[in-house]
């Protein structure tokens, strides 16, 4: 079994999952509506493991101040956790991406890294949706600036 089925088995097997078949490249799952893609990679020569999210669409109404929440977010990975938030110009989706040396994980570490990635995704999934929900509230709502906290 090579080093990519080994950790996907890993983290299933920590989530209760089975998985009785075996993992190929890329893995998609689902947790609380959040789509997770976990993938290898191998262009650099080296293998490693790629990690993304789609977080939703950004509200065209409020591109530009949620694009700069996402600039600000990947100055030095200060909100991100190392990981790399970006945008689908054509369409406005949101995506939250990291990628990590394959050769540097084994099974405890791999999990503990997709729990860490998943947290933040879905926090940055509500910050998508919290700014879609702002266009839709009453004045006086909460402003996302407040969310970047």
């Amino acid at each position: 079994m090579d080093q990519f089925a080994t950790l996907v088995r890993a983290f299933a097997q920590e989530a209760g999952l089975a998985v009785d078949w075996e993992p190929v490249s890329p893995i998609e799952f689902t947790i609380d509506d959040l789509p997770v893609v976990i993938s290898l990679d191998r262009r650099t020569g080296m293998d490693d493991i790629v990690i993304y999210s789609r977080l939703g669409t950004v509200p065209e109404a409020r591109e530009l101040e949620v694009y700069r929440i996402l600039l600000e977010a990947n100055v030095m990975w200060s909100a991100t956790g190392d990981a790399t938030l970006a945008v689908n110009s054509a369409t406005r989706e949101a995506l939250l991406c990291y990628r990590y040396p394959m050769k540097d994980l084994a099974g405890p570490a791999f999990v503990s890294l997709v729990a860490a990635f998943v947290e933040l995704a879905e926090n940055w999934r509500d910050v998508i949706a919290a700014a879609e929900d702002e266009i839709a509230a009453p004045a006086g709502g909460i402003p996302l600036t407040a969310i970047r906290g």
